[in-house]
């Protein structure tokens, strides 16, 4: 069975912003709760989508202890070549 659009399209919005504050930030965590607050997702589509990324290793969950709600994520080797990969498609 595939992965629901609803949930592939929230995984892509999350890439993006990611992506952006991975540039601005030194540590190159970034936080989960400013991605939401820029997306407005529902806590549970938040966090599925943040499982299946990690499961497919585009980015890792930093923070123990609650990263779905308030913790940080970091995206990976993978994870960055995926968000370049999107936006050139975009452009």
């Amino acid at each position: 069975m595939g992965v629901d659009p609803k949930v592939q399209e929230h995984c892509a919005q999350i890439m993006r912003v990611a992506h952006k504050r991975y540039h601005k930030t030194e540590k190159k965590r970034v936080s989960v709760d400013r991605i939401n607050k820029k997306l407005a997702l529902p806590k549970q589509d938040l966090r599925q989508a943040l499982e299946l990324l990690a499961e497919k290793g585009l980015l890792s969950l930093e923070t123990i202890g609650g990263p779905w709600l308030y913790g940080h994520i970091k995206l990976t080797k993978k994870g960055v070549e995926y968000v370049q990969k999107i936006e050139k498609k975009k452009a």
